[in-house]
């Protein structure tokens, strides 16, 4: 009776464990130049930012039995980096145009 239950246990996990991302998130996307960004450029910075954090999350919340803590750590601060960068670059992306309409 036991090895009845088993089974289907064990196809579950196998099943769960399928879904988690196999690969490591890749690095963080690059960011466009301010001074000749435009908006379409900005907007695609801005998904592949959230892409790349996502990304991470779920690698993340997936892996997070099975990697040491300085790994981690590692993907969390890459995951803040590449958010502070975008905002950096928005941030200057917003004064430039500010500049430029006044």
């Amino acid at each position: 009776m036991k090895a009845l239950l088993v089974v289907p246990a064990m196809l579950i996990a196998m099943n769960a464990a399928a879904e988690c991302p196999v690969k490591r998130p890749t690095q963080a996307p690059e960011m466009p130049v301010v001074s000749s960004a435009s908006k379409a450029e900005m907007l695609a910075a801005q998904t592949a930012t959230q892409a790349y954090v996502d990304s991470v999350v779920d690698f993340l919340n997936c892996r997070d039995y099975s990697i040491h803590d300085v790994e981690y750590n590692y993907f969390v601060g890459a995951a803040h980096s590449a958010a502070d960068k975008y905002n950096e670059t928005l941030r200057e992306f917003k004064q430039r145009d500010a500049l430029a309409s006044s």
